[in-house]
């Protein structure tokens, strides 16, 4: 009988890419699961390696914009702010709203704190149409039904009717189309879709069993994706009016509520990062914190987890936080906005004393040292916030 002899070197291939193949799946198959219904399932307290995050991982082309100071638009703090193509709009919590070209420099003041026409107490959700230059500002949790839109640059004002009489906790523009979070309506109601006219394209009821209610919703690359803030363990997506489930992400115990405050309960927060990526926060319930004599108490729990769920590698991993190799600083990503572009912003004061503190650590690469230090030497204490902007990967 014949036998054939492969070459060692063919031989020694196979066999290293069938251990890696191996490997890859086993430490895939550690933490995550493929359901019934083909969904990914991650196990969240099985997730033991850990991995690095950073912003240039995730995001390309970035800018420093320092905001012209002079009196007519100081601000006072940064409450939300919304970055385009072309501008930067900073809402303040006293102040009104103010509008900088992506340059920096100061354009006019949008709208005055107040409860006058065009006024705003608390802008608490912003979203922007890119092709007709308006800004779309959601104002008081607790305000009329009603969305107010400002003309940029010259701040034309009108009202927007929302199709719900319910309290919006988030929204979504795009393509002419608003898509709100109702914080609760009819107990079930979690995400009404209507045009600018107030014409309603769906309304998506949907019970979560742990009595979770507020939620958020995200535009990814045009897909909308939709979580609970705390109480819920799925990622979901947005199609058709349906709440198509994404991933979940299981737990040894009960999901705390925000109303139960049970030891052990786990608070899990889920933010999609980009149409791959979700990042997830949790923790556990370890005791309580009594107030005053009123006896009111709120829980408290063991150190936040920061782990990343990769759905193209079906992997899950263990980070600090996303950091930002960029400047250096404590930042991570919180928010994502609906055009695709990522901002952060910094109080002078803090971009020096961050430069004092990194100036010395060997473990901040040089390049953000300089980076960093160049910037500082471009402001006085007493200038406006300096803005990071750059386009998500």
């Amino acid at each position: 009988m014949k036998t054939s002899h492969l070459p060692l070197f063919v031989i020694l291939t196979v066999l290293i890419s069938t251990i890696s193949l191996n490997s890859c799946k086993n430490r895939g198959s550690e933490c995550v699961t493929i359901n019934e219904e083909g969904v990914p399932v991650i196990k969240i307290e099985d997730i033991k390696e850990k991995g690095e995050l950073t912003f240039t991982d995730l995001m390309k082309d970035f800018e420093i914009t320092r905001l012209e100071t002079k009196e007519e638009c100081l601000i006072g703090d940064v409450f939300r702010a919304y970055v385009t193509k072309y501008y930067v709009i900073v809402s303040t919590s006293m102040e009104g709203i103010y509008l900088f070209r992506k340059d920096g420099s100061f354009v006019r003041k949008i709208a005055n704190h107040g409860r006058g026409p065009g006024e705003i107490i608390g802008s608490y959700l912003l979203e922007y149409n890119e092709n007709t230059q308006t800004l779309y500002v959601k104002t008081e949790y607790y305000s009329e039904g009603l969305i107010k839109a400002y003309k940029l640059p010259e701040a034309k004002f009108s009202n927007i009717k929302i199709n719900t009489p319910a309290t919006v906790n988030d929204m979504v523009f795009r393509d002419s189309v608003f898509t709100f979070a109702p914080l609760s309506f009819e107990d079930n109601c979690r995400v009404i879709s209507q045009t600018l006219s107030g014409r309603e394209l769906f309304r998506i009821n949907h019970i979560n069993e742990n009595n979770a209610k507020s939620a958020n919703i995200y535009d990814i690359d045009g897909q909308l994706m939709f979580s609970y803030s705390h109480g819920g363990n799925t990622m979901y997506l947005i199609n058709n009016g349906e709440l198509v489930p994404h991933s979940f992400y299981s737990i040894k115990g009960k999901m705390y509520d925000g109303n139960q405050q049970d030891l052990g309960d786990v608070l899990l927060f889920l933010m999609p990062v980009n149409t791959n990526l979700i990042r997830g926060v949790f923790s556990r319930v370890t005791g309580y914190q009594t107030f005053d004599n009123s006896g009111f108490r709120r829980a408290t729990f063991d150190k936040m987890k920061t782990f990343i769920f990769n759905k193209n590698k079906s992997s899950a991993y263990l980070i600090d936080k996303i950091k930002d190799d960029y400047l250096g600083s404590d930042k991570t990503i919180d928010s994502q906005q609906s055009n695709g572009l990522f901002f952060q912003y910094y109080e002078v004061q803090e971009l020096f004393s961050l430069r004092d503190k990194i100036k010395s650590d060997p473990e901040i690469d040089d390049q953000i040292k300089n980076r960093l230090n160049s910037l500082c030497d471009q402001l006085n204490p007493n200038d406006n916030p300096v803005f990071l902007t750059a386009k998500m990967k």
